[in-house]
């Protein structure tokens, strides 16, 4: 009777103990439903395990599609950025070639005015120019600093598109000092009597007073009298029945007949 009822004890812990194992390991639901469904449930979690497998690599080589994509699209933006800045490189170059071949077109201008068409035309104050020098130029004022230049006298018959203005000493064959520019700047009233720039010096035409310097500074007193001993600065009066006043660093002309006030178009 005991030997039986121990039986009966050992039977029910070891079927405790079954069911136990079979509800906390997945390897006991694997063999309960291969006992139960006679093996199928091997295939069932192998193929489980395939799509497992399958959705990993999947994933693994959608991740290395995704890498090589970017790779692709950071390929691609590198090589528009390369193509952009190659792109503007050459329009920089071509601007450059534009740009010296216009300075290249403006060099044979001025040498086609100076030399082929044999005007002497040359910028900044020049001093002591023979003139010899002055081809294509046509004098059309020439007076002694005390005569008493008046506007009309500048502006001459109205020919020619430059106008030069210099100063000489009495018969002497050279311009002690001399500018030249276009008459439309030069000849300006509509400036205020301010300076202007043009072919490299600085013009002054005010109710009392013309002339030039190679600075853009000028003290007016009628006339120029800034920096006396300056050889790059002739001025004189206008309209005021006087004559002129300086050229270069001799001053006080006004009542002098050996110093003479010459005008040239071109």
């Amino acid at each position: 009777m005991k030997e039986q009822l121990g039986s009966r004890l050992l039977l029910l812990l070891l079927l405790l103990l079954g069911l136990a194992a079979s509800s906390t390991s997945p390897l006991g639901n694997l063999n309960r439903d291969y006992v139960l469904r006679g093996g199928s449930a091997n295939l069932d979690a192998n193929e489980s395990n395939n799509t497992v497998t399958q959705g990993l690599r999947v994933n693994l080589r959608n991740g290395k599609d995704a890498r090589k994509q970017y790779e692709l699209q950071e390929s691609e933006l590198t090589d528009i950025q390369n193509f952009n800045s190659a792109d503007e490189n050459e329009v920089l170059k071509a601007r450059l070639a534009l740009a010296q071949a216009e300075i290249l077109r403006l060099k044979n201008k001025i040498h086609k005015l100076t030399y082929m068409d044999r005007l002497y035309f040359a910028s900044g104050v020049l001093i002591d120019v023979p003139e010899e020098f002055l081809n294509g130029w046509t004098n059309y004022y020439s007076q002694p600093y005390s005569h008493g230049t008046m506007f009309t006298d500048l502006l001459g018959d109205e020919l020619g598109t430059f106008i030069l203005v210099g100063a000489r000493f009495q018969n002497s064959s050279k311009l002690a000092l001399a500018a030249m520019g276009r008459r439309s700047i030069v000849l300006d009233t509509d400036n205020d009597g301010s300076v202007v720039f043009e072919n490299g010096v600085y013009w002054y035409l005010t109710e009392f007073s013309f002339g030039f310097s190679d600075s853009d500074f000028v003290e007016l007193m009628d006339c120029d009298v800034a920096e006396p001993e300056s050889p790059k600065r002739l001025s004189w009066f206008i309209d005021l029945g006087w004559g002129g006043y300086r050229a270069g660093s001799h001053l006080d002309l006004y009542s002098k007949t050996k110093w003479e006030k010459v005008l040239y178009y071109a």
